[in-house]
């Protein structure tokens, strides 16, 4: 459907991006050394043991992690200090 005025076609383009909308957050260490009481050291060692999810690397500018994981997995670490 091709649009025949200014308002038809900002009706359009708010009805597409409701469609294709999606949007995941990506955080940066810092990020979550203050959510997560450890060091960067260990943080790191944490990854290479496979206890914390692996960061993703966008070009250079810096190792990045999906907001989602980092949540996810801290919500899994309650639950496991719950539980015990």
């Amino acid at each position: 459907m091709v649009p025949r005025s200014f308002p038809q076609l900002l009706r359009t383009m708010k009805a597409e991006s409701r469609v294709f909308t999606y949007v995941k957050k990506l955080i940066k260490i810092l990020d979550i050394l203050t959510r997560i009481p450890v060091s960067r050291a260990t943080l790191y060692n944490m990854i290479a043991a496979g206890k914390f999810p692996r960061p993703i690397h966008l070009g250079g500018s810096g190792s990045f992690w999906p907001e989602d994981e980092v949540d996810a997995w801290i919500e899994a670490q309650i639950e496991v200090e719950r539980a015990a």
